[in-house]
């Protein structure tokens, strides 16, 4: 018993307050990543279900209509899928519509 109480002292005495810190830092960065990937994990509610089902039927973004096309044949939809739509239907609008070059007209 007495070997055990050296032992912790010891281990004491080679423990910094920065490694303290560190492992506190540590801590709080994986309980913050748990806690996200639980939450983008979880089903969207019926609102965004609504927001995927209009995206299915549009027919201006192409891109996103099929990528929600196939999201609503999921059962179930979740969050990190449905930020996936928005930033692709985000990426899509801001996109610029070229228009091909007119051939030239021969006279």
């Amino acid at each position: 018993m007495h070997i055990a109480i050296q032992k912790i002292f010891k281990l004491k005495t080679q423990i910094t307050l920065v490694q303290i810190y560190n492992g506190l830092m540590l801590l709080i960065i994986l309980v913050i990543l748990m806690i996200s990937s639980f939450a983008l994990s979880r089903p969207i509610s019926p609102t965004q279900f609504e927001n995927v089902s209009r995206l299915s039927h549009q027919a201006v973004f192409p891109e996103t209509q099929e990528m929600a096309q196939s999201l609503i044949q999921e059962t179930r939809i979740t969050y990190i899928d449905y930020f996936r739509l928005m930033q692709a239907h985000q990426f899509e609008q801001s996109r610029a519509k070229q228009l091909p070059a007119l051939a030239p007209e021969v006279q």
